[in-house]
C-alpha cells in the first residue's frame, strides 16, 4: 500500500546543523518523541563546516531529510541559502529551523517561542522593566525580539565583545520592529554595564559561554551585584548548574532559569512546523522534569 502523504513525516531523518555541537541534547529530545509516537524516524547531528552547508541543503531537497534545526554559528549564515524565510525569521534576522514545504526550503525561527515559554511565568515581573543581554548572535536576536514585543520590556541593553555586532543587532531590530515596542536599546560600554546590571529585572546569557566543552570564561564582571529579585536566564542548558547560573547566584540573584525549558519549547515548535503535530503531553512533561540531563 502506498504511504500516505500525511505519513511521510513518520520515517526518514531529522537533524541539527552547527559547528562543535557534540554537546547538543536535541537528538535525545526528538528520539524520545519518536519512540512515544511509535515512529521509525531518527534525528542526527550534522557538525559541518560552513562550506558544506550548500551540499547539506541540496541533499535535503532530494533525500529523506524531513527537517533541520540550526544552531551556532549558522543561524544567520544559512539565510541566503534558503528559498524563503517566514516572518518569524525575517523579524529576528536569524533561522533556527528549516522545513521543506512544497519543494522550497523555508527558514523559520522558533527561538522566540522558546523564550516566551521559559519566561512566561514571569511576564508580570518583566513588563516595563529593564534587561541586559550578553551576546549579539541569533539567540540574542530572538531573545531581544521576544522581550520587546512579547514582554514589553522598556529597555534592552546589548552587551557584546564586538561592538559592531551589537550595533548591527540593534539596527536590524529597530528596522524590523515598531519603534513603539523598542523604547531603548544600546551597546553597553564596560563603565556603564554595572549600572545596567544593577537596574535589570532580567539578565540573559545568549552566548555559548559555559556550554559543555567551551572555555570557562566569565560573563559577569568581577564585583557585579544583582538584586535578589533579578531573573538570570541562561540559554545554555548543559552542564547543570551552568557557569552563568553560578556567577549570577554569587552576585546575589536568586531566580535562575537555564536553557532547558526553552530548548524543549523551541523543539516542539519546530516539530509542529515539520509535522503539524505537537509533542505528546507525557513526553513533554517527562522531559521538562528531568533533574539531570543525560
Amino acid at each position: 500500500m502506498p504511504t500516505r502523504a500525511a505519513d511521510r513525516y513518520r520515517t526518514g531523518l531529522y537533524g541539527i546543523v552547527g559547528r562543535n555541537i557534540s554537546y547538543t541534547q536535541s537528538p535525545f529530545i526528538f528520539r524520545a518523541v519518536f519512540r512515544e509516537l511509535g515512529w521509525s524516524a531518527d534525528y542526527g547531528i550534522f557538525d559541518i563546516a560552513a562550506r558544506e552547508l550548500p551540499s547539506l541543503l541540496a541533499a535535503m531537497r532530494r533525500a529523506p531529510i524531513r527537517g533541520l534545526n540550526v544552531t551556532v554559528p549558522y543561524k544567520q549564515t544559512v539565510m541566503p541559502l534558503l528559498d524563503v524565510c517566514d516572518p518569524s525569521a525575517r523579524q529576528v534576522g536569524a533561522v533556527n529551523t528549516i522545513a521543506l514545504e512544497r519543494g522550497r526550503l523555508v527558514g523559520v525561527n522558533t527561538d522566540i517561542a522558546g523564550v516566551v515559554a521559559a519566561l512566561g511565568p514571569h511576564r508580570a515581573r518583566l513588563r516595563g522593566g529593564e534587561a541586559v543581554i550578553f551576546g549579539a548572535g541569533g539567540g540574542a536576536r530572538a531573545t531581544a525580539a521576544a522581550l520587546i514585543e512579547e514582554f514589553r520590556m522598556a529597555r534592552v541593553t546589548i552587551a557584546a565583545r564586538h561592538p559592531a555586532a551589537a550595533r548591527r543587532l540593534i539596527h536590524d531590530l529597530q528596522d524590523r520592529m515598531s519603534p513603539a515596542h523598542l523604547t531603548t536599546a544600546a551597546f553597553a560600554p564596560a563603565r556603564d554595564l554595572q549600572e545596567a546590571l544593577l537596574a535589570a529585572a532580567l539578565v540573559v546569557n545568549a552566548t555559548p559561554v559555559g556550554t559543555a566543552g567551551t572555555p570557562a570564561t566569565r560573563l559577569l564582571p568581577r564585583g557585579t551585584r544583582l538584586r535578589s529579585a533579578t531573573i538570570a536566564f541562561d540559554l545554555v542548558y548543559r552542564p547543570r548548574p551552568t557557569l552563568f547560573a553560578r556567577e549570577a547566584r554569587a552576585a546575589g540573584c536568586r531566580r535562575i532559569i537555564d536553557g532547558w525549558p526553552m530548548l524543549i519549547a523551541q523543539a516542539e515548535a519546530a516539530f509542529r512546523r515539520w509535522t503539524g503535530r505537537a509533542f505528546p503531553v507525557r513526553t513533554r512533561t517527562t522531559l521538562l522534569r528531568l533533574p539531570h540531563l543525560p
